[in-house]
């Protein structure tokens, strides 16, 4: 069932970014379809657990545009939209809602709540720093910080700081020259709050808009 579900995310995650930039009017826009593994120990045993989300951006004005995400993985979803606003040319900040949905592993119920999002991007395009935070009623909230320099268009560095994960050094690296794949790598990340040291690694597909 997980398997069918995800493979459902992914075909609409493919067939909305291959849409976007030809419906775009947006006189910029960016849309990417993002996976990531978390190599962790649970139980005192080695696991991996698997993210995916999709998750897009538009200018309507020269200062105003639209942001928002799906997000799944097993036994949940979430959907969140909303309006990002351009304060200065090195800082935009964001608030969107939506809906989340969850089901027990256990009785197989189900339950939608709402959930709201806050984003914030600030510096150049060499080097910037993005903030992300969420929560909703299931009181699950989550936060990601992504600072990274980007030194040319097919090699950045950086350090990522996600929540259950830990923070550490990452490496991104684009393997095709101008092909929207993005591959990346985060060896090391101490997590405060279990004491622990994991590592991730993801695959994204992001698509711009100039």
């Amino acid at each position: 069932m997980a398997r069918v579900a995800r493979q459902h995310f992914w075909l609409l995650a493919l067939l909305v970014t291959t849409l976007w930039p030809a419906s775009a009017n947006a006189q910029q826009a960016e849309i990417g379809g993002y996976h990531q593994s978390l190599f962790t120990k649970q139980g005192g045993k080695s696991t991996v657990l698997s993210y995916d989300y999709l998750q897009g951006e538009a200018y309507v004005t020269e200062t105003v545009g639209f942001w928002g995400f799906l997000y799944h993985e097993h036994n949940y979803f979430s959907g969140v939209a909303g309006l990002s606003v351009d304060l200065r040319q090195w800082l935009t900040v964001g608030l969107g809602a939506g809906p989340e949905h969850l089901r027990d592993s256990l009785t197989r119920k189900t339950k939608t709540n709402g959930r709201w999002a806050a984003t914030a991007w600030l510096g150049s395009d060499i080097f910037h720093v993005e903030g992300n935070f969420e929560s909703g009623g299931s009181r699950q909230s989550w936060y990601q910080v992504d600072a990274m320099w980007q030194p040319t268009v097919r090699l950045g560095f950086g350090v990522l700081w996600q929540d259950s994960a830990g923070v550490g050094p990452r490496v991104v690296v684009r393997p095709f020259g101008d092909a929207p794949l993005e591959i990346w790598a985060a060896p090391a990340m101490y997590d405060f709050g279990t004491s622990r040291t994991n590592a991730m690694a993801g695959v994204q597909f992001v698509l711009r808009k100039p």
